[in-house]
């Protein structure tokens, strides 16, 4: 399974969304959707302006893990979201 590393590359350098989505050109909604859920597609052409606003080879933003962590990932996060509702 394919996971975004683009939220994580892009806290590495101190980049905000914001200024990921114009750097790149991307819409600030796809960045922000990547961030929120990185198993979501997303074409090649975004993937190489994401790339070049990171300043890193387009296969840096991937990494292959086990459906079973992206499982307790995804999890982790609904989690997260209803104990911040819940507040």
């Amino acid at each position: 399974m394919l996971r975004l590393r683009m939220k994580e590359l892009a806290q590495q350098q101190k980049m905000s969304m914001t200024l990921l989505s114009h750097r790149s050109e991307v819409a600030y909604g796809v960045i922000k959707a990547c961030y929120r859920n990185p198993y979501r597609s997303i074409n090649s052409e975004t993937i190489n302006k994401i790339a070049k606003a990171l300043q890193v080879p387009a296969t840096d933003l991937f990494e292959d893990v086990s459906e079973d962590y992206m499982k307790r990932e995804m999890e982790e996060k609904r989690k997260n979201k209803d104990a911040g509702e819940g507040a």
